[in-house]
Parts: C-alpha cells; sequence; structure tokens
C-alpha cells in the first residue's frame, strides 16, 4: 500500500492531469488480474467445495 501511495504522490501532477487514463489503466488491469486469478484458481475453489461438501455429508 505504500508502495502505491509513494507512486500517486511522485506522479501526482500526471495523475491529475489525466484521471480518465489512470482510471481506465486501474480498471483494466485490475479486471483482467481478477480474470486470469479466477481462470487459474477455478480447479482450487471447485476441489475445496467438494471437500466442504463431503465432510458436510
Amino acid at each position: 500500500m505504500q508502495v502505491l501511495i509513494d507512486f500517486l504522490q511522485t506522479n501526482s501532477t500526471l495523475v491529475l492531469a489525466n484521471p480518465v487514463a489512470f482510471a481506465s489503466f486501474a480498471v483494466l488491469f485490475g479486471g483482467g488480474g481478477f480474470l486470469v486469478g479466477r481462470y487459474f484458481l477455478t480447479e482450487r475453489i471447485a476441489n475445496l467445495e467438494s471437500r466442504i461438501a463431503s465432510q458436510a455429508g
């Protein structure tokens, strides 16, 4: 979190001059990271769900 704060402090003029571009990249990379993580962890989540179901029943 401190790295993000330092980045914003050193580049605040650039971010304030182009807020739409900054927000677009933030959404793009955040959404992309979520989708990639979701893709690679789908099998693990399914395995955990099946283990929970077998313990409950």
